[in-house]
């Protein structure tokens, strides 16, 4: 891609702020197309059955990955349903269309879970039921445990948000509270074979941990999910005695014992990878490619901060700028009610941290596009958002986990509306001499 910088031995000049949003924006968006699940699926097909394809598709991706099943098995072949947070913009005829509700569930979370669990129960043996998994799924269907209602689910899963629990433990917790997850539906869909197509939103990309393992069996383990439910201020909480009073021994999946076949066909850091090459392939800048995230949003950007001074010694000493890149998910701990998510707490963090803007340019942003409340992606931080800015009224927005005004407010947000790709954040930063 071009970048500003030139190679023809002068000295480098800065380019404004707007030219590097630019450059930014084309680096996100090309690099969520490139993490598209869809593209990798013709690898994992599995063959046509005797019976049907029962296609269960949940999750932020579930419009593309279930389109691309469409265009390759006959249609009169194929039966199922799809799950969305938002309706499907394309016809998902023979499919089901469901829309629910992320990152909380509500009634109609309900509803698609018992249809999910319908159409795994009517699957026979000389049927394949292939679930195409992404994130987001373990709220868009749920199948709450006896006596337990969506509206406990709901309600843990916001607690547990609010308070910055990571994606593992929320869902270790999911699981001991929902039929559907920890194999549930693997199980419900015994004897017939099931097929796993996942798309990562998780370090690691453990299919345990993806939409809280629905297809992927997993060991029963009350007293682990009791004692996050303890962790996180919720010791008091009905469910967590429920669940101290749980038998921890065997496995509820043991008699069922479903065939299952996992591809993963869409890593957590397929964007991160593809803005690498990307940067890369730009000789006139310097590629930092930095760890995965996870952990607090402002301790990040707190630390992301304290290393800008050493790599504008590395530009300057290059003479061209250096691009650092990271992915993985930074939590907030939620404690008031305005708008903001973890990757616009993180610009705003990593602002506040500096002293200085000029020749400094990040985009953070999550690749779905939508960063916590309030229909945005993300946010920027550079001389334009900071400039004559009132950090006392930065701190008091992040104090009331209300970021995203703060950066309206100073033409910082990040808005692209739904992606239909979930691969977790993307972090961009550039560093000029």
């Amino acid at each position: 891609m071009e970048t500003p910088a030139d190679e023809t031995g002068q000295p480098y000049v800065r380019h404004a702020d707007a030219w590097w949003r630019s450059w930014l924006t084309t680096v996100y968006f090309r690099s969520v197309a490139e993490a598209d699940p869809a593209r990798k699926l013709a690898e994992v097909w599995p063959p046509l059955p005797a019976g049907q394809v029962i296609v269960i598709a949940a999750g932020k991706s579930a419009e593309r990955m279930a389109s691309a099943a469409l265009r390759h098995y006959p249609h009169d072949r194929v039966t199922g349903l799809v799950v969305t947070p938002e309706p499907p913009r394309v016809p998902m005829a023979p499919l089901q269309a469901h829309t629910a509700s992320h990152p909380v569930p509500d009634a109609r979370s309900v509803e698609a879970g018992k249809a999910v669990l319908h159409a795994a129960d009517a699957a026979g043996p000389n049927d394949h039921v292939l679930v195409l998994l992404s994130g987001g799924a373990s709220s868009l269907m749920v199948a709450p445990r006896q006596p337990l209602e969506v509206e406990d689910l709901a309600r843990l899963g916001s607690a547990l948000l609010r308070a910055g629990a990571p994606i593992a433990d929320v869902n270790l917790v999911r699981r001991h509270t929902d039929r559907l997850k920890g194999g549930g539906l693997a199980e419900a869909a015994h004897p017939a074979p099931v097929t796993l197509a996942f798309a990562s939103d998780v370090i690691g990309d453990d299919p345990r941990i993806v939409g809280s393992g629905p297809a992927t069996v997993q060991p029963w383990q009350p007293q682990a999910a009791a004692a996050v439910m303890r962790q996180y201020g919720l010791a008091g909480d009905p469910v967590t005695a429920m669940l101290d009073g749980e038998n921890a021994q065997g496995a509820r999946l043991e008699a069922g014992k479903p065939a299952v076949t996992t591809r993963l066909v869409s890593a957590q850091d397929e964007a991160v990878q593809a803005a690498v090459r990307m940067a890369s392939r730009a000789s006139n800048v310097v590629v930092e490619v930095c760890p995965d995230v996870d952990e607090d949003a402002l301790a990040a950007a707190a630390r992301w901060a304290a290393n800008v001074p050493e790599w504008r010694l590395r530009a300057r000493a290059a003479g061209r700028p250096v691009v650092a890149v990271s992915g993985g998910e930074v939590t907030v701990r939620v404690a008031g009610d305005g708008n903001g998510g973890p990757n616009s707490t993180f610009a705003v963090g990593f602002g506040l941290a500096l002293d200085a803007h000029d020749g400094i340019h990040l985009l953070a942003a999550d690749t779905d596009g939508f960063d916590g409340v309030g229909g945005h992606a993300g946010g920027f931080a550079d001389a334009t958002v900071w400039r004559d800015a009132d950090r006392t009224g930065a701190h008091d927005a992040v104090r009331r986990s209300d970021t995203l005004a703060w950066l309206k407010a100073r033409q910082g947000a990040f808005t692209t509306g739904q992606t239909g790709v979930n691969a977790n954040d993307l972090r961009i930063l550039v560093v000029e001499p």
